[in-house]
């Protein structure tokens, strides 16, 4: 990582190198050394602002534009190289130089589509990964019967010095270099395709491992990751993609392919050769304000882990920014990508989702930020050396890169309580169990607040005389019903049945229920005795007087059945109460007129 910074450090500083005047592909404009620098391997030239563009070989057949012992005099170069005359259809040019600069742009040291990370060691290969390496393959144990056969091979081999498995695997390096150039085994397999298993690297590494360095420090020198690589090997790998592009595209005085170890041995090469795409190419210079937070930036309580989030939130940036952000958090919050994998310490793109993440309740607002650092990519540039054919012409690009960040700012958590109580009047002593039902306006509501637990804003719980239950940590200003399922034996009346969740307040329902009084039972009503002239056992015998006699009735009790008679009898009774009141109230008169005569 020391070492890429450098680099970077480098390409974007000024230097005393002979600078050249700007100029597109097909324009000269004076003549230019190519800088090398022996400790990183790096071909540079310096643009007339100070920008070092890093330098790549375009002939791999050709000789290197830096003094060896076999070549000390190296011509100067100038500008130009391919153009759209070498090749065929010429459309093909176009197609080329897109998928160079894609190539230059995602490569070394730029890593402009983040498709490889750079690490001091790059990936370190584990003991079981190399024991399954050391499997062999079922043609080969074929093919090589004597030195593999059925024979299992492990890394305990090395460490406890097997010498007859080192032997075994010793003579299969030596009956597979035996084919070389053209030779075959005896299924068909070509000196160059046994070269590229795993099989044959594990078997390299196992006999040529030293106690200086174990197999699997050989294997890790020697074979690299397609994402996890050193900075040499992120330097090679675009290196050797570049040039198995243009043997593909026929370029002259090039012969590396994807088949050749160079490039089997660092698969990073078929990845930018292959995932380097030239619309993903940043070209021109970002700015801080295309940069943005997008979401809910409002704390919640979340039930499922106790903490406090946000909703899910995305950075947003320009087209092709290709950004990785880092994230600046407020002491005591964390962030959490939509796995729940911790990202705080750690790098997001933008339209990944995220959640900001409090242990405790926030009670302010506080503000996050992220930053990146963007690649942008202005030109490419190709060099050619001045009268020569002996040396390899060189490409590279002007790339550049720019500092941006944006911020936000996060809201408090506002919640409140619910309480529910359950009162009993009328019923000494009691144990009757009552159940209530909680309804939330928000059905997103779910999991443990307190002591209801809800499933789509329902809760259901129950509760005795005198107990009460509390949800915890509300959304405020979310609405609620609470209902009790009905009891025939009780009257209910409520207190605060329905409302809204007030922030930093316990809000109250208070439930009474109140037994009925019981009703008298009922008195057995008396059934006159009646008979059933249908029911013969009911019946009088026939002939047989009834064994007590009817009474008489008095003579003047009229008959009722008359009903003319009865009402005359009526009239005349009526007639003779109203003579004698009359009597009565005249003979009072008269007794008190003599008494006061007498007076």
């Amino acid at each position: 990582m020391a070492l890429a910074a450098a680099v970077l450090a480098v390409v974007l500083s000024l230097s005393c190198l002979t600078t050249v005047a700007r100029a597109d592909d097909t324009t000269t404009s004076g003549t230019v050394k190519i800088g090398y620098d022996s400790k990183t391997d790096i071909h540079s030239v310096t643009d007339d602002d100070g920008t070092k563009i890093i330098l790549y070989c375009m002939n791999n057949q050709l000789h290197w534009p830096h003094s060896t012992s076999s070549t000390p005099n190296v011509p100067n170069y100038t500008l130009g190289y391919l153009t759209p005359g070498m090749f065929r259809p010429q459309e093909k040019y176009e197609e080329c130089m897109e998928k160079l600069l894609a190539i230059l742009y995602a490569g070394y040291p730029y890593n402009g589509l983040h498709l490889y990370e750079v690490t001091d060691q790059g990936k370190q290969i584990t003991e079981a990964e190399f024991n399954q390496m050391l499997d062999a393959p079922e043609v080969l144990r074929r093919d090589f019967p004597d030195s593999l056969g059925d024979t299992t091979f492990t890394y305990a081999d090395y460490t406890s010095a097997n010498k007859v498995n080192l032997d075994k695997l010793k003579a299969f390096l030596t009956k597979v270099f035996a084919l070389f150039p053209n030779g075959k085994s005896a299924s068909g397999l070509t000196y160059q395709e046994i070269l590229t298993t795993n099989f044959y690297n594990a078997a390299s590494a196992m006999v040529y491992g030293t106690k200086d360095t174990t197999p699997l420090q050989y294997w890790n020198e020697q074979y690299a990751d397609d994402t996890l690589v050193t900075e040499s090997q992120a330097y090679k790998a675009t290196r050797d993609a570049i040039w198995v592009l243009l043997q593909e595209y026929g370029v002259p005085s090039n012969n590396l392919t994807r088949k050749s170890l160079d490039v089997v041995h660092n698969p990073l090469s078929l990845r930018l050769l292959d995932g380097a795409n030239a619309n993903e190419v940043l070209r021109t210079e970002p700015q801080a304000s295309a940069l943005g937070f997008s979401g809910d930036t409002k704390f919640a309580y979340d039930p499922a882990t106790k903490t406090w989030r946000t909703g899910l939130l995305t950075i947003t940036e320009g087209e092709k920014y290709n950004g990785l952000y880092k994230l600046t958090l407020p002491e005591g919050m964390t962030a959490v990508d939509e796995e729940g994998n911790d990202i705080s310490g750690t790098t997001i793109r933008a339209g990944r989702g995220f959640c900001l993440v409090s242990s405790t309740k926030p009670t302010q607002t506080a503000t996050v930020s992220a930053s990146s650092t963007l690649t942008w990519l202005k030109e490419t540039r190709q060099y050619s050396p001045v009268n020569s054919t002996e040396f390899q012409h060189m490409i590279g690009a002007l790339i550049y890169t720019k500092d941006v960040s944006t911020s936000v700012t996060t809201q408090p958590a506002t919640e409140g309580s619910l309480s529910v109580t359950k009162n009993v009047d009328g019923e000494e002593n009691s144990t009757t169990a009552f159940k209530f039902t909680v309804t939330l306006g928000d059905t997103s509501i779910n999991g443990s607040y307190g002591a209801m637990d809800f499933t789509n804003g329902v809760a259901t719980f129950e509760l005795h005389n005198g107990e009460a239950a509390v949800a915890e940590h509300l959304p405020a200003g979310v609405t609620y019903t609470v209902a009790e399922e009905a009891n025939d034996a009780f009257t209910t009346t409520w207190d605060g049945q329905t409302g809204s969740i007030v922030a930093e307040k316990t809000v109250a329902a208070t439930c009474t229920n109140t037994l009925k009084p019981k009703s008298p039972e009922p008195k057995e009503p008396i059934t006159p005795n009646t008979t059933d002239e249908t029911n013969e056992e009911t019946k009088p015998a026939p002939n047989v007087p009834d064994s007590k006699p009817a009474p008489k009735q008095p003579a003047a009790v009229p008959d009722t059945s008359d009903s003319t008679n009865y009402a005359s009898i009526v009239g005349f009774a009526v007639a003779g109460v109203a003579v004698l009141s009359i009597a009565f109230i005249w003979g009072g008169r008269s007794r008190r007129r003599h008494g006061d005569h007498l007076r």
